[in-house]
């Protein structure tokens, strides 16, 4: 983990201006490979994006003029980690990062891991995020976690947002941005940015052995190498991966089981029931 972050704050505190190659250097011999088959996306400014973003592009490139999203939220403090594939893509997301300096800053943020002047270090539940697509992506998935976990613990919606800002993360197994991901196994597992994910995940594991935090691996279940036999980690396999919902409809739904344990880190409001 410390490998992890060591790499990404460097990362973010030497990172300049918005470019068309934002990219760990050392994945940019497997980017520049991949670009040769048109895989690749280099894009600079909105106006590019605005003119040429294609949600429909059967190649489904990486895109490298984003800031990348290795992760997001509290990485040593969270208490439910979220294990996903790839960081989605959408128009809003160069929007955000060429016409909105504040957003690219809060990306540059969260990698830095310096949450000192926020009270949602998982952004995309801040209020202030609520236009960006990635936001929008979230409240759909924790919906119903949020919802029930207000409705035990008699806190507000709000609170509990706020609550869950701090004590979920996301962890990407590759950072880039895309529409869908299409690469080969054996292509992204030379990515150094994927190894250093994976490395990443394998101490997490432990501590959910020891039950002090809950992994729920929404997508690439196998490529993530986690053990079968520990009780803290939710699977999702087949069309439950490619939806990844986070029900609460009955007692052992992924949902119920986050609430369930979440719920112990979340102190009741004085004089509720």
């Amino acid at each position: 983990m410390k490998v992890l972050l060591r790499t990404w704050r460097t990362w973010a505190e030497a990172a300049g201006k918005a470019s068309a190659n934002q990219s760990l250097a050392a994945d940019r011999p497997v980017l520049d490979a991949l670009s040769g088959r048109r895989a690749v996306v280099r894009w600079s400014s909105w106006t590019e994006c605005s003119r040429q973003f294609d949600p429909w592009d059967e190649n489904c490139p990486l895109h490298t003029g984003l800031v990348p999203l290795p992760f997001v939220g509290d990485v040593t403090r969270a208490k439910v980690y979220f294990l996903l594939l790839n960081p989605g893509l959408s128009a809003t997301d160069y929007y955000a990062e060429y016409e909105c300096s504040n957003f690219r800053q809060r990306l540059l943020t969260n990698l830095k891991q310096d949450f000192r002047r926020t009270d949602y270090p998982f952004f995309p539940l801040d209020p202030d995020c609520s236009w960006h697509s990635g936001n929008a992506f979230w409240q759909g998935k924790l919906k119903h976690i949020l919802l029930q976990l207000s409705e035990r613990s008699g806190r507000t919606h709000a609170q509990v947002r706020e609550f869950l800002a701090h004590n979920i993360c996301a962890i990407e197994m590759l950072p880039y941005h895309s529409v869908r991901l299409d690469i080969q196994p054996h292509v992204l597992q030379q990515f150094e940015s994927v190894k250093l994910a994976r490395a990443c995940v394998s101490e997490l594991v432990a501590q959910a052995q020891a039950g002090r935090c809950l992994l729920v691996a929404m997508r690439k279940v196998d490529a993530w190498g986690i053990p079968l036999d520990c009780q803290h980690v939710l699977r999702f396999s087949g069309g439950q991966a490619r939806g990844a919902h986070l029900s609460t409809k009955s007692d052992d739904a992924a949902g119920s089981r986050v609430v369930d344990f979440l719920l112990q880190h979340l102190v009741p409001r004085p004089g509720a029931d």
